[in-house]
């Protein structure tokens, strides 16, 4: 149990909305902190298999899967 006030678990799935991708995971494993979590989610998001591998090299446990694939952005488009 953690017993200061630092969260311990950062959870990072964030759906359809704007997935978290390499360049965003990048900032978390420069971020000395990610390693006081005990849990970080980063599943059903963008990730390479590359940066997942990166990833499972943290201190905490971690989540990745699953990674949504098929993720496709649309834009509407008006005459």
């Amino acid at each position: 149990m953690n017993d200061s006030n630092q969260p311990t678990k950062f959870d990072a799935v964030l759906g359809g909305q704007a997935p978290l991708t390499d360049y965003g995971a990048e900032f978390l494993l420069n971020c000395p902190a990610v390693n006081q979590l005990y849990l970080l989610d980063v599943s059903r998001n963008q990730l390479s298999d590359s940066m997942i591998q990166k990833l499972y090299q943290l201190e905490c446990q971690v989540i990745v899967e699953p990674q949504n694939s098929d993720y496709y952005r649309y834009s509407a488009l008006y005459e």
